[in-house]
Order: C-alpha cells, then sequence, then structure tokens
C-alpha cells in the first residue's frame, strides 16, 4: 500500500519515473491491487509510454469490466497514440457506464473528431458543455481562441458564437487540447 500511495503522489506531482518505479513494485506486491493498475497506467500515459500504458489499462479492464477510469484511460491512450478507431468501442462503453461524466463524454468526443465523425463529436462536446458548465465552455473558448476558430469573450457561455466556432472546428478535425 505504501508504493501505491507514494507512486500516486509522484504521478500527480509529474514525477511520473518515479510513480512508475513504484507503482510497478505495489503490483509486484500484490497483483490483485486494481487501483496500482490505473495509477501506473496514467503515469506511463503522462510518460509517453503508450503501449505499455496499453498494456496497464487493459489488464485493469480485464480485471473489472465496469471501471469507467481503467476503460476511459485505456480508450484515451488509445486516441492519443494514433489508435482512434481502437479506441472507439473503449469510449462507448465508458460513456454508457458513466453517461454523466464530463470526461469520458470529452474522451468520445476526442476519438470521434479524429474519426471524422462531426455530428456525433459535436453532440458530445456540447454534452461537456452542458455537464462542466462554464469552467468548461470557458475551457473550450480558449482552446477555440488558440486554434483561431473563436475570437469572442471568454466568457463561459455557451452562445450562438461559441457554438459556430466549435461547429467549424470539428468540422475541419482540429485537435481541441489546449496547449
Amino acid at each position: 500500500m505504501a508504493y501505491w500511495l507514494r507512486g500516486s503522489c509522484y504521478g500527480q506531482t509529474g514525477r511520473y519515473a518515479a510513480a512508475i518505479s513504484d507503482l510497478s513494485h505495489a503490483i509486484q506486491l500484490n497483483p490483485e491491487f486494481r487501483p496500482a493498475y490505473r495509477a501506473l497506467g496514467a503515469a506511463l500515459l503522462r510518460n509517453g509510454n503508450y503501449h505499455a500504458a496499453i498494456e496497464t489499462f487493459s489488464r485493469a479492464v480485464e480485471m473489472n469490466a465496469r471501471d469507467v477510469s481503467a476503460i476511459n484511460g485505456l480508450a484515451w491512450t488509445l486516441y492519443v497514440s494514433g489508435k482512434a478507431g481502437e479506441g472507439l468501442p473503449w469510449a462507448r462503453r465508458a460513456v454508457e457506464l458513466a453517461p454523466d461524466s464530463m470526461e469520458v463524454r470529452d474522451t468520445l468526443a476526442h476519438i470521434l473528431t479524429q474519426l471524422g465523425l462531426a455530428n456525433e463529436a459535436f453532440g458530445e462536446f456540447e454534452k461537456t458543455a452542458e455537464l462542466g458548465g462554464s469552467d468548461r465552455i470557458k475551457d473550450l473558448q480558449r482552446t477555440l481562441t488558440q486554434r483561431n476558430f473563436y475570437d469572442g469573450d471568454l466568457n463561459g457561455k455557451f452562445d450562438r458564437v461559441t457554438k459556430a466556432s466549435l461547429r467549424a472546428c470539428v468540422d475541419a478535425g482540429c485537435r481541441l487540447l489546449p496547449d
């Protein structure tokens, strides 16, 4: 348990190599401790080791097929590693299990955008705006500004201009991740 706690803290503070070491040790000591797999998968992802992150999240999903965090982590890792098509069924599964989660809806929206499914992606981004409120909308507005799709105020309102900017970005297949 101590390795998991310390490894999790390392991961949250950006010390990914230390996190990976401690979390791997935690799993060696207790291979059935599921939270360590999720934390290790996240550290591996953030460290850019996509293949190992995919394996780790897959193992967590094998251990608990309803673990939304692990399923979403797997979907997101597949997306960022250029395997959006493989991530799509996992993202859909995460939304099925947690339809009110902004995070899982966001993962699905990004994957759909990368796959060119603009109408469905736009609908998912709309849902993230509804679920996340003004803070989420400001994040979208900020990113749309960075991508040169929005030049309005960062007001947190999902108004006509924000929707049109989001629609144009999604239609263009732009990546809505902040710089």
